[in-house]
This record gives structure tokens, sequence and C-alpha cells, in this order.
């Protein structure tokens, strides 16, 4: 599908658990992100620099990646990432939302071609899949954590 002449995202409803931290904040993002974890390389175009971090969490929109070394880029400058996530590797066109030192970088993807889109779509689902495991996971602990206490009253 194409807007305008260039290819937009669209998906059916998507429904995929997010983090309980997120889950108890009110966000005006388009796409819920989830926590992960990848490396990631921000490059300017026609600029020789380039910014390695660590990805900390992706959405079918964008990401935000951490660095100690990184110089805080200006908000709306146009960058390709190249993230690598568990071995997949996928190169996208970005644009600064925030640079911050100490906070890291937050990105918004776009715009992608529909075979980058169903990458992004592809790893999000798989780690939100991930992340509603964790959940459960911690929730059921905690469920044995309140009967165990229970017991002791």
């Amino acid at each position: 599908m194409t807007t305008n002449g260039k290819p937009s995202i669209t998906w059916a409803s998507v429904d995929l658990a997010k983090s309980t931290a997120e889950a108890h904040r009110t966000e005006s993002r388009s796409a819920p992100r989830y926590r992960c974890s990848g490396i990631a390389e921000i490059a300017v175009p026609g600029s020789s620099a380039s910014h390695t971090g660590q990805l900390r969490d992706l959405s079918l929109t964008g990401c935000r990646i951490i660095s100690a070394s990184f110089t805080p880029l200006p908000k709306s400058t146009a960058v390709e990432v190249l993230l690598d996530i568990e071995g997949l590797k996928v190169r996208l066109p970005a644009i600064v939302v925030r640079s911050e030192k100490g906070e890291g970088t937050a990105l918004r993807f776009g715009p992608l071609s529909k075979r980058n889109a169903d990458l992004i779509y592809q790893v999000s689902s798989e780690v939100a899949a991930k992340a509603a495991k964790v959940e459960a996971a911690a929730k059921a602990h905690e469920e044995a954590a309140q009967a165990a206490v229970a017991k002791l009253k």
C-alpha cells in the first residue's frame, strides 16, 4: 500500500502484551514498545561518523538506543540505523526523535519498504512474545510468593 507515492505501513490489530511497567503508563505512541536487546549502529548519511550502542526497546515504528559514548544528535536528523537482534540484521531509514547524553537516542523509522516493514513486524512480534512469557512467569512467581506468605499468616 502506498500513501502519496511512498510505502506506508498498515497492520491488522496486533494484540501484543506490554511489559507490566509500560502497561501502567499512559503513552501517546502509535505502537506499543517492548524491551529488547541487540546491537544498533546509527549512521548519518553523507557523514563518516557512526555510533554503536545497545538496542533497549523496539516497536513497529521506532527504537531506543543507549551508549555511553554517544554524542547527542539534533532532533529531526535523518539517519540510517542497522539493527542486529539475535542475528537478524536490518538496515532502516529513521529520524531522530530525541537524543540526550545518558538517555540515549530515540528513533522513528520510515518510510519503510514492505520488506523492512515485514521484518520489523516479525522482530517486534517475537520480542513481544518473549515479553509476554517473562511477564507470565513473573506473575506466576508473584502469585506463588503471595500464596506462601498467606500460608504463614
